[in-house]
């Protein structure tokens, strides 16, 4: 017995002496290295891991670096805060920084340097680009999507591109035809007669191919889906115009800099694939649609004001295979996803030119196993899809849906389930609590908790995403403590308080 005890000290020792300290999850304001935030408000966070018992930080030391250079050491803080801890420095706007932190814990270990990127947002008074887009000239009427390009030609070895870009509406970027960024539903939900948010993408590996054409779609959005309550008719909150607002900042090696912004050298399309998207009725694509182009029309600047983004934005998170294709008792043709989600459909169709698909959304099925759409009320969450012809790829990402089941109507045949999937969407959180029982039962509400989480936490906390989708305070005041023991929203919460 004394050997055996003798034994289990020796072993508990060489672990206790093998325990490595690390320094793990560096977050800038909240977010893993952020692109084009608040200078005047970045504060940092790290996690200390280690297998050995009762640790905890007692001192750490920060660097900041610009580049190759150093522009401010903290020293060794004695201290064991690594949440928010504020810089001791004053950060330059439009600047790429990296950040490292050491730490020293209570039994004299010091962990090795780890390091997190960001880069800062503009200066307040250094837009230069004007608003272009269209009006309706009536805010009862929803405006349909609008297409705008630009053809770019650096003059030189691009050292660094940066795109400052929002919208009045949804927008979605693109360079010589490729996605920028991955993110969707941009410039997010804000009381825009108050702030409007704008994001920063680092295109600099996008502009070194030489002359390149910036494309971008504006589509509603929450700005001008006729989102709330009373008549249809009476729904727009914002106004009956989509607009765009982008500055392309490029810096050449030598030091030289040049800007390029919307303004009335642009062109503008009001016809293209898109030819509708609102989040309550869905979104329409027309495969055998051409644009029309013609000179950018300028709009009145915003009175609210630009902000650069704080929070997570909203990214495709999962895709989700189907579980079974079938037909209801009343004949309809039905793909069923397993699991109620939110987000939007992927569909690849051949069929003839001009053949019109039209897919619904809906929870759940009726009593007889029917597809049921009551509880959605006036919202149609319905995709429409017109084909070319060929073989077509639709994805209907400026709209999202609550739903497990899809409706397909104008297919011939019976449906190939492979030719159909679920995109899951969210503002996306790194997950800091899970739950796990012997109980089926209670595991499942564990499951539903989550994906109800996830399903309403779309840039906004909301009531339901499927016929209201709106953020009200009452549901959020409830959610948020339950919230908090599954995921880190920090940054999501600031941003939508």
């Amino acid at each position: 017995m004394k050997k055996l005890l003798l034994l289990q000290a020796l072993l508990f020792l060489c672990l206790e002496a093998g325990a490595q300290l690390n320094v793990t999850t560096l977050r800038t304001s909240g977010l893993e290295n952020p692109r084009g935030i608040d200078p005047e408000t970045v504060n940092l966070s790290w996690i200390l891991e280690t297998t050995r018992r009762a640790t905890f930080q007692q001192a750490y030391e920060l660097t900041l670096k610009s580049g190759s250079k150093t522009v401010w050491r903290s020293g060794k803080v004695e201290s064991d805060n690594s949440v928010h801890v504020p810089l001791g420095v004053s950060l330059q706007p439009s600047m790429d920084y990296t950040w490292t932190v050491k730490v020293w814990d209570n039994h004299g270990q010091v962990s090795k340097p780890v390091s997190a990127s960001f880069s800062t947002a503009l200066a307040p008074g250094a837009w230069k680009a004007a608003w272009i887009g269209t009006d309706t000239g009536d805010r009862k009427i929803c405006p349909a999507p609008i297409y705008f390009r630009k053809t770019v030609k650096p003059t030189g070895s691009v050292k660094r591109a940066v795109a400052y870009v929002t919208s009045r509406g949804i927008y979605e970027l693109r360079i010589d035809g490729s996605r920028v960024g991955d993110d969707y539903l941009t410039p997010g939900w804000t009381a825009y007669q108050k702030t409007l948010q704008y994001q920063t993408y680092d295109v600099t590996a996008m502009l070194r191919r030489g002359k390149s054409q910036i494309g971008v779609l504006v589509c509603p959005g929450w700005y001008g889906s006729g989102m709330g309550w009373g008549a249809p008719g009476d729904r727009q909150r914002y106004g009956g115009e989509l607009g765009l607002l982008l500055q392309l900042e490029i810096g050449y090696a030598g030091g030289r800099k040049e800007t390029i912004v919307t303004g009335p050298d642009w062109e503008m399309s009001r016809k293209g694939p898109v030819t509708d998207a609102t989040y309550y009725d869905g979104e329409t694509i027309d495969k055998t649609a051409s644009f029309s182009w013609e000179p950018a029309q300028l709009l009145p600047a915003v009175k609210a004001s630009l902000v650069p983004s704080i929070a997570e934005p909203v990214r495709v998170r999962q895709v989700v295979p189907p579980v079974r294709a079938f037909v209801t008792p009343k004949g309809e043709k039905v793909i069923d996803f397993g699991q109620n989600l939110v987000g939007w459909e992927k569909v690849r169709i051949k069929g003839s030119k001009g053949q019109v698909v039209k897919i619904s959304h809906a929870e759940v099925l009726d009593k007889d196993g029917n597809f049921y759409t009551a509880n959605m009320r006036a919202a149609k969450v319905l995709s429409t899809f017109i084909l070319s012809g060929g073989a077509d790829e639709f994805e209907p990402c400026h709209t999202f849906y609550g739903f497990r089941y899809i409706r397909v109507e104008g297919v011939e045949g019976e449906l190939n389930p492979s030719d159909f999937s679920a995109v899951v969407a969210d503002s996306g959180f790194e997950t800091v609590g899970d739950f796990n029982s012997s109980n089926p039962l209670i595991n499942q509400l564990q499951s539903n908790i989550y994906w109800g989480f996830r399903g309403n936490f779309v840039d906004i906390p909301t009531d339901c995403p499927t016929r209201e989708r709106h953020g009200w305070t009452g549901d959020a005041q409830i959610f948020f403590e339950t919230a908090s023991y599954l995921f880190d929203y920090a940054a999501f919460s600031q941003k939508y308080l």
